[in-house]
């Protein structure tokens, strides 16, 4: 299997797609093409997660923290995992 193949045709919306998904972990692709989060979106989530971005960049905006870039290659664990 490879990360890159099978990529959907139409990226007009981000992409969701389960890789692992099991009771304790769950290993999500997400593909994007410039889409941003609506103005004055916020997004909460009760789970911990672990991000990596493989090709182009994404700018992740903290609450009450300055924003961090992500290029390719960079990774972030925005809070302590717990498995």
């Amino acid at each position: 299997m490879n990360i890159f193949n099978n990529l959907p045709d139409d990226l007009s919306e981000e992409v969701f797609e389960d890789l692992i998904k099991t009771k304790h972990l769950k290993i999500e692709r997400i593909i994007s093409k410039g889409q941003t989060s609506p103005e004055d979106f916020w997004y909460d989530q009760q789970q911990n997660e672990w991000l990596i971005v493989l090709k182009a960049s994404a700018i992740i905006a903290f609450e009450n923290q300055a924003s961090i870039t992500l290029k390719q290659g960079d990774y972030l664990i925005p809070n302590e995992i717990i498995i």
